[in-house]
């Protein structure tokens, strides 16, 4: 099981980054769905919005580098 998170830079309302980054996780799910044939139960989705940026939102570098999706791998199948 796979448990792909969302993330954002820290422009815009905390809510709208929220919905954001679930979107994020929510796209790439469906394309693993869609092309690779995952199966749904396989992954698992979440947004954390600007709330655990890699590093300071100062430049706009920076911010690209908090839009982000993050693979963590969950529970190995056998």
């Amino acid at each position: 099981v796979v448990l792909i998170e969302g993330h954002t830079d820290n422009i815009g309302r905390n809510e709208d980054n929220l919905k954001l980054s679930l979107d994020r996780a929510g796209a790439v799910s469906q394309y693993l769905k869609d092309r690779h044939n995952i199966a749904p139960a396989r992954l698992k989705v979440a947004g954390h919005g600007e709330e655990f940026p890699l590093v300071a939102n100062d430049s706009p570098e920076n911010r690209a580098k908090n839009r982000r999706v993050v693979f963590k791998i969950l529970k190995k199948t056998k």
